[in-house]
C-alpha cells in the first residue's frame, strides 16, 4: 500500500511537470499559442484568457525599460486552473509598474486561485507601484481566490491603483507585512503620508466581500489611501482581519463591517482638505477593533462607531487648531469601549436593559454595555498615585442612552491622592479617580470604581469622604433629572460598593472668568465592603467540581451489576457505560454550573453458594471523562465563567451476598485518581489555568429486599408485581489542593481546598414486574429515592491582599426518580438499562443514562437437594393416644418408618361372621353371639420369659431372648424393602412430626 501511494504521488508530480505551463509572457498562457505561432505571425491573446492548466508566469524587469520587459495584459481571465505570477522588479526607477491594466469592464472568472508574488527588494525608485491598474471608467470583478504576497524587504508603493470600480466576491489575501513602504516618500508634503505600503491607492469604488458572506476569507495586511469614492470592506469570520493604516481624504467614504469574531487593528488619519471624509465602523457578534484616530480636520468629519456585542478599543487625538469634538459611538447589547487615556468625542450612546443591571452582572464584569477606563496600552493600570497627568477624563458633548456602565480606575489611599484647586470652580478637591465631563446627560448611568489593590487602605472603609471632594462626574447644565449611581465592584475576594452623592456646583467657562453657571456633580460619600465577590463564588464553584465528580462515581448495585438472580455459571464479566449531566444552582457562595460526563466501566466476578444464598466477589475498573462548565451570572447563561476538563481512573473491589429469601447486601470499595485541567475564562480571573491531581476513596454499603405483591397475574407463579425497598450508605475521602491565582488586577489569590470526608445516605423504593418466560426473563421497574448528603464538598479557604475567608459547603437533599429494565436472555447473556433524574437539591441530575451487558461463563453450579425449611407442628398434629415409647415390631423398613412417624400399627381384621347356632349345643339352644376368628401367632415357640409391662416404669427391662422372624432378612440389603414407594412419599413421612 505504501509503495502504491508513493507511486501515485510521483505520477501526480510528473503530470504537473509535463502538462503545467511555465511562461514568461502573458500570451504564452493562451492555449491557442501552444505551440507558438511561427513568424511572421504574431501571438495574440484570447479574451477571456483561459488558464487551461496549472500555470506559472514569471515576469522580470531590470532597469527603467519596464514597459518593454513587462508587457501588460488588459483582458478578462477565466480561471479553470490555478495561476501563479512571480513579478521580479529590480532596479526600476519608473513611477508605475503595472502587470495588468484595464480601462473597460473586465472579470476574473472561476473559483480557482490567482497567486501573485512581488519581489522588488532591489528597486531604487518607487518599487512596485500600481501592479494592478484600473483607469477611470473601468471595472474589475474578481470571482477567483486572490492571494498577493510581497517578499521580505520588497519596496511597495501600491498594489492596486484604482480609479474605477473594483469588486472582490471571493477570498482576498494580501500580505505586505514584511515589505517596506515607500508611498509618497519622494514628495511627502503632497499628501502628508510617508512610509506607507498601499493595498489600495484609490479614488474610485472598492467593495470586498459585498455579500458579507461568512465563507469568504479576507486577510489584509497593508495600508489604504482613499482620496475619493467609497471603500467598503466586510470581514465576516474569525479568520478574517485587517491590519494597517487608513488615510481618508476629501469627501471619501470608508466603511468597515466586522462580524462573527473578525478583528482589525487600524491607525486612522482624517486629513484636512476642503471636504470632510466619512468613516463608518460596524462591529457585531464578538468582533473586535483596535483603532487610534488622528483627526486633522477642524470640523465636519463624520466618524461613527456602532458596537453590538463586540469590543472597541479606540482613542482620539485632535491635531488641528481649535477642533470641535468629533466622533459618535453607540454601545449596545454588551458592547464595550476601552479607552487608554483621556478622550473627547461628540456623542456617546450607551444602553443596557434595566433587567441586566444586577449585582451579579456588575460583579462578573459581563453582559453589560460599558466604557472601560482600567487599561493602559493593553495592560491594567497600576498607578499608586493619581494626578492630572495620569487621570483619564472622558469629555462628551452629550451622554445619551440609559443604564450605561462606566468602569473607572481609582486609588483608595490618601497618600496617593492629589489635592488641587479647580480653575473653573475655584474650589479645593482631591484627584483620586477618573472623571466624566459632559455638557448634557440623559437618564441614569452607573459607575464602578476599581480601586488599585496594591495600596488599598482598609482604614478608609465606611468613613465619610464628602469633605475630601472626590469628583467622579460633572454635568455642565442645570437639568436635575440625570443621575450617576455607585455600583458594586469586586476587589479581591470581597465586593465593595462606592456610594455617590449628587450636588450642585458653580463654574465658569474659563479659568478666571467672572460669569458663573450652575451644574451638577457627583462626589464619593463613602466606600463599604458588601459581600463575597464574584471571584470567590466562581472559585468555590470551580473547586467543588471534585465533589460533583465524587457524587457521580457513587453507584447502586443495580446500576453497576444489573440482575443477579438465577446465575447458573460461576464466572462473569460485565461492561457498562453511563452518560449524563449534573447541574449546580447558583447561590450567594457559588455560581451556577453544569457538568457533562461519560463513564466506561468493566469488571469480573465469581459467584459461589454459601449457607442460605449466593455470594459474588469481584473487581471493577473504570474511567470517566468530565466536562465542567461554569455559568456566568446574568440573564445570558450561554457564557462560560470557567471550563474544567477532568478524567478519573478507578479500581474497585466488591462483595455482594444474595440470600435465598431475596435479601441482598452489597459492599463496594473503590479508589480513583482525578486528573484536572481547569481554565478560568471570566474577566475577574482570566488567564489562570490550574492543573492538579486528586486522590479519592469511596465505600458503599447497600441492602434491600424484593417483596412479592398479592396482585394476581395470568401466570402468578412466573410473573408477578413486587416492591423493593433499598437503603444505602456512602462514605468517602477526597484529598485537597492549593494554588496561587491572579485576579484582573494581577494580585495574588491564594486558594486552599481542604480534604473532604463526604457521607451520603439514600432510601429508595422500586415498584416493578418480574417475568420468567421460557425464552426471556427479567423485570421492568419504576423507582424513587430520597438522598441526603451531609456535606456537599470540602471547605475552600481564600486569601487575597486584603482579607481571608473560608467557604463551607452545606448539605444537599435530592428526590430522585428512575426507570429501567433487566433482561436475562439466556444463561450466558444479560442486559440492563436505567435512566434517572433528580430534583430539589442545589446539585441535581438533569439526566443519567446507564446501560450494561453481562456475560456469564465457566462451569455450572452443582445441583443441591432441596431442603425444606422447618415448620413448627400445629396443636392438633399428634393424636392424643400417640405412643411415646416405640412399639416393638419386626425390624423391617415399614416398622422403622412407623416408629419414626410415631404411629401405632393398625391391623386389618376380617369381617365378622354371624352363625345361626353353635356347632355343639348340648341344650339344643341357638346362640346369637358371633364367632370371633382367632389370630395365629407369628412365632413358632412360646416365650420362655415373656416381658412384663408396668405403668411408669423406672427402667426398661429388655427380654433376654430374641424373637425369631418368620423369614430371615437379607444379610446385606442394598435397598430398603417396599422400594416401590416414591421419594416424595418417603420425604413426606420423614417430615411428619419430626425435624
Amino acid at each position: 500500500m505504501k509503495t502504491l501511494l508513493q507511486s501515485s504521488l510521483l505520477s501526480i508530480v510528473l503530470a504537473q511537470a509535463l502538462y503545467g505551463v511555465n511562461a514568461t509572457q502573458w500570451w504564452q498562457l493562451d492555449q491557442a499559442n501552444n505551440p507558438p505561432p511561427q513568424p511572421p505571425n504574431l501571438p495574440t491573446i484570447t479574451d477571456p484568457l483561459v488558464i487551461w492548466e496549472d500555470s506559472t508566469l514569471t515576469l522580470k524587469a531590470i532597469g527603467n525599460n519596464f514597459a518593454a520587459q513587462f508587457p501588460k495584459y488588459n483582458g478578462s481571465i477565466q480561471f479553470d486552473n490555478n495561476l501563479n505570477v512571480i513579478a521580479n522588479i529590480k532596479n526600476s526607477i519608473v513611477q508605475e509598474t503595472p502587470i495588468y491594466e484595464i480601462n473597460t469592464g473586465k472579470k476574473w472568472l472561476g473559483n480557482r486561485s490567482f497567486n501573485i508574488t512581488i519581489d522588488s527588494t532591489q528597486s531604487t525608485g518607487d518599487g512596485a507601484r500600481g501592479i494592478f491598474k484600473l483607469d477611470r471608467g473601468s471595472s474589475l470583478t474578481s470571482e477567483a481566490k486572490v492571494n498577493i504576497t510581497a517578499v521580505e524587504n520588497s519596496k511597495i508603493y501600491s498594489v492596486f491603483f484604482n480609479a474605477g470600480t473594483l469588486t472582490f466576491t471571493n477570498d482576498l489575501v494580501i500580505d505586505l507585512s514584511k515589505a517596506i513602504g515607500v508611498f509618497n516618500n519622494r514628495t511627502p508634503q503632497t499628501h502628508g503620508i510617508r512610509d506607507a505600503k498601499m493595498l489600495f491607492d484609490t479614488a474610485g469604488d472598492i467593495s470586498v466581500n459585498p455579500l458579507d458572506s461568512s465563507n469568504v476569507l479576507v486577510q489584509l495586511s497593508g495600508d489604504i489611501a482613499n482620496f475619493a469614492g467609497t471603500t467598503a470592506i466586510n470581514l465576516a469570520n474569525a479568520n478574517s482581519f485587517f491590519k494597517g493604516d487608513i488615510h481618508a481624504f476629501s469627501d471619501s467614504q470608508t466603511k468597515f463591517k466586522l462580524s462573527n469574531s473578525a478583528h482589525a487593528e487600524i491607525k486612522l488619519t482624517a486629513h484636512n482638505r476642503n471636504k470632510q471624509p466619512t468613516i463608518d465602523f460596524s462591529l457585531s457578534s464578538d468582533s473586535s477593533l483596535k483603532i487610534k484616530t488622528e483627526i486633522k480636520t477642524q470640523q465636519g468629519t463624520t466618524l461613527n462607531f456602532n458596537v453590538n456585542h463586540s469590543t472597541l478599543e479606540a482613542d482620539f487625538q485632535y491635531t488641528a487648531q481649535n477642533p470641535v469634538a468629533q466622533g459618535n459611538i453607540t454601545l449596545q447589547n454588551q458592547g464595550i469601549w476601552i479607552i487608554n487615556g483621556s478622550n473627547t468625542i461628540n456623542l456617546l450612546t450607551i444602553d443596557n436593559d434595566k433587567a441586566l443591571i444586577t449585582t451579579d452582572n456588575l460583579k462578573a464584569l459581563q453582559n453589560l454595555s460599558s466604557v472601560d477606563f482600567r487599561y493602559k496600552d493593553g495592560n491594567l493600570r497600576e498607578s499608586t498615585t493619581i494626578d492630572t497627568n495620569n487621570r483619564y477624563t472622558l469629555t462628551l458633548n452629550q451622554l445619551n442612552g440609559n443604564n450605561g456602565v462606566f468602569r473607572m480606575f481609582g486609588v483608595f489611599n490618601r497618600k496617593g491622592w492629589t489635592e488641587v484647586i479647580n480653575p473653573i470652580t475655584n474650589e479645593k478637591e482631591h484627584i483620586a479617580t477618573d472623571l466624566i465631563h459632559s455638557q448634557e446627560v440623559f437618564n441614569t448611568h452607573y459607575i464602578q470604581l476599581f480601586w488599585n489593590p496594591k495600596n488599598f487602605d482598609k482604614g478608609l472603609l465606611n468613613k465619610n469622604l464628602e469633605a475630601d471632594k472626590i469628583i467622579v462626574a460633572q454635568q455642565y447644565n442645570t437639568n436635575p433629572t440625570p443621575d450617576f449611581v455607585g455600583a458594586v465592584t469586586p476587589v479581591g475576594i470581597y465586593n465593595y460598593i462606592t456610594n455617590l452623592k449628587k450636588e450642585q456646583f458653580q463654574y465658569t467657562t474659563q479659568a478666571g472668568g467672572t460669569q458663573k453657571f450652575t451644574g451638577w456633580q457627583w462626589i464619593i460619600s463613602d466606600v463599604q465592603r458588601a459581600d463575597n465577590s464574584y471571584l470567590s463564588r466562581l472559585l468555590n464553584s470551580l473547586y467543588q467540581t471534585q465533589y460533583r465528580i465524587f457524587r457521580f462515581e457513587s453507584d447502586t448495585l443495580n446500576l453497576r451489576l444489573g440482575e443477579l438472580r438465577e446465575m447458573a455459571r460461576v464466572h462473569g464479566v460485565w461492561l457498562r457505560t453511563k452518560y449524563g449531566r449534573l447541574n449546580a444552582k447558583a447561590s450567594s457562595e457559588r455560581i451556577g454550573a453544569w457538568d457533562e460526563f461519560t463513564n466506561v466501566s468493566l469488571g469480573y466476578d465469581q459467584n459461589f453458594d454459601v449457607l442460605g444464598g449466593r455470594n459474588f466477589v469481584g473487581i471493577a475498573l473504570g474511567s470517566t471523562a468530565f466536562r465542567n462548565h461554569g455559568i456566568a451570572d446574568g440573564v445570558d447563561e450561554s457564557g462560560e465563567a470557567y471550563y474544567a476538563s477532568s478524567r478519573t481512573y478507578s479500581i474497585g473491589v466488591y462483595d455482594t451476598f444474595l440470600s435465598n429469601s431475596g435479601v441482598y447486601l452489597d459492599m463496594f470499595l473503590k479508589y480513583y485518581l482525578t486528573n484536572n485541567r481547569l481554565s478560568i475564562r471570566s474577566e475577574v480571573l482570566a488567564g489562570n489555568y490550574p492543573d492538579f491531581f486528586d486522590h479519592n476513596v469511596l465505600f458503599s454499603l447497600e441492602t434491600g429486599k424484593k417483596f412479592k405483591l398479592p396482585i394476581r397475574t395470568p401466570d402468578f407463579a412466573r410473573s408477578f408485581y413486587y416492591l423493593k425497598p433499598e437503603a444505602q450508605l456512602i462514605v468517602g475521602f477526597s484529598s485537597g489542593t492549593s494554588h496561587t491565582l491572579y485576579d484582573w488586577s494581577n494580585q495574588p489569590i491564594h486558594t486552599q481546598l481542604d480534604f473532604n470526608t463526604p457521607i451520603n445516605t439514600r432510601l429508595g423504593l422500586s415498584f416493578g414486574r418480574q417475568f420468567d418466560g421460557n425464552n426471556l426473563k427479567g423485570d421492568v421497574y419504576l423507582g424513587t429515592s430520597f438522598e441526603y448528603e451531609v456535606k456537599s464538598g470540602g471547605d475552600l479557604r481564600l486569601e487575597d491582599f486584603l482579607d481571608k475567608m473560608t467557604l463551607t459547603q452545606g448539605s444537599n437533599f435530592n428526590w430522585r426518580i428512575n426507570a429501567g429494565t433487566n433482561l436475562i436472555l439466556n444463561e450466558y447473556w444479560r442486559l440492563y438499562f436505567d435512566v434517572d433524574t433528580s430534583f430539589f437539591g442545589h446539585i441535581n441530575s438533569t439526566f443519567t443514562i446507564n446501560a450494561g451487558v453481562r456475560i456469564n461463563f465457566g462451569r455450572l453450579h452443582p445441583q443441591l437437594p432441596y431442603i425444606a425449611p422447618y415448620t413448627p407442628p400445629t396443636y392438633d398434629f399428634y393424636r392424643k393416644d400417640r405412643r411415646t415409647i416405640p412399639e416393638v415390631q419386626n425390624y423391617d423398613t415399614q416398622g422403622i418408618l412407623d416408629n419414626y412417624n410415631g404411629s401405632r400399627k393398625r391391623y386389618t381384621l376380617p369381617p365378622k361372621i354371624n352363625v345361626d347356632s353353635k356347632p355343639f349345643d348340648d341344650g339344643n339352644t341357638q346362640s346369637l353371639e358371633p364367632i370371633k376368628p382367632s389370630i395365629k401367632p407369628r412365632v413358632q415357640a412360646p416365650q420362655k420369659q415373656p416381658p412384663t409391662f408396668q405403668d411408669n416404669p423406672q427402667e426398661i427391662q429388655i427380654p433376654s431372648t430374641r424373637y425369631q422372624q418368620d423369614t430371615p432378612p437379607d444379610l446385606a440389603p442394598r435397598t430398603p424393602q417396599n422400594s416401590n414407594r416414591s421419594m416424595g412419599e418417603i420425604q413426606n413421612r420423614l417430615q411428619k412430626g419430626f425435624r
